[in-house]
Parts: structure tokens; sequence; C-alpha cells
């Protein structure tokens, strides 16, 4: 499997170790933009959710637009979850979620498993359908930034996010392999 992989096998080997309520996990290429805001505000520990994702969107004129035409319709809906940014309840069901994100990509979704977005693309199709009743998918507080980025577009017009998770890396990286 792809490195990609190994940021979920080991969100899942720390969750069944650690004593913690909730596990966050970031991609590199993720900055909080607002260090007064808590994480427990992402978090919003809301009863029956047992993980909390970042949206697979970007903000236009105030609107929510997804980045993946193919997360929409994997998830059959307009807003999908993103695997950058992410946090999982250390809970027996929570920690039974991240099990199976691991045997996907071994097991039934071996055929995308490595197929760009890896890891996302396995969550949309295996996992999402089944957990979308334990899985708050959060809108504004973290922001996906795209290759036309100014700081100034930081602030939208609900305020700063708690969170910027860069999509411009990605982006350059599959225009280089294209013009190959």
């Amino acid at each position: 499997l792809h490195i990609n992989w190994s940021k979920i096998e080991l969100a899942r080997q720390h969750l069944r170790t650690s004593d913690c309520d909730w596990m966050i996990v970031a991609d590199a290429d993720t900055w909080v933009c607002d260090r007064a805001r808590r994480l427990e505000m992402f978090i919003n520990d809301e009863a029956g959710t047992e993980a909390v994702f970042s949206s697979d969107t970007s903000t236009r004129f105030g609107v929510l637009m997804p980045l993946s035409i193919r997360g929409v319709w994997e998830c059959r809906t307009w807003i999908c979850p993103n695997a950058g940014f992410f946090a999982i309840r250390n809970s027996s069901a929570g920690q039974e979620f991240m099990d199976e994100w691991m045997e996907l990509p071994f097991g039934r979704l071996s055929d995308i498993a490595d197929q760009p977005p890896r890891d996302q693309l396995v969550l949309w199709r295996g996992l999402f359908g089944k957990w979308k009743s334990k899985i708050r998918i959060d809108k504004w507080n973290v922001l996906r930034v795209l290759d036309n980025f100014n700081w100034w577009q930081i602030k939208t017009i609900f305020g700063e996010p708690f969170i910027a998770h860069d999509k411009r890396l990605t982006r350059r990286l599959k225009r280089k392999r294209k013009s190959r």
C-alpha cells in the first residue's frame, strides 16, 4: 500500500493504546489559523458522534463547493468528508471504525486502495454510507486552500477559520505527473 496508509494505521494503533477521549489526525499541510480557539470547538462532543471530519469543500462567496465530483458521487451527498483533518472518539465504536478503515484496503476495496485519493476514496466508498449517522462533517472550521490562495481569502464572510488545509501541493504534484 501507498505510504498514505501509514497515517491511518498509526492512528488506529495509537487510538487502541491511548487513554485520550478524542484523537485528532492532521495532514502535514494543515495549520492552525486561530490559536485562541480550542479543539473542543471542532469536536463539539455530540452524543452519538464517533468521528468528526473536515469537509472536502472550498468556500466560494460564502457557498460551500465540493472539491471532488468523485467524492460527491461516492458519498451521494454534496458535502463529503476529507481525511486530511479529522477526530475520532476513543470508544469501542471509534476503534471499530479505524479497524474497518484499515481492513478495507486489504479486503473488498483492495482494487482502489492505491488510487488517489487512496485512504479518502476508501473512506468515501467503504465507510461513509455505513457510518454516516455517527460521522459529523465540519463545514466551517476547516478551510481548504486552493491554488489561487491569498492570505486575505482566509477571512471568509463567516470569519476566520480555525484550521487551514492546503490543497496547493497536491494539485501541483498532479499537474506535474500529467505533464510527463
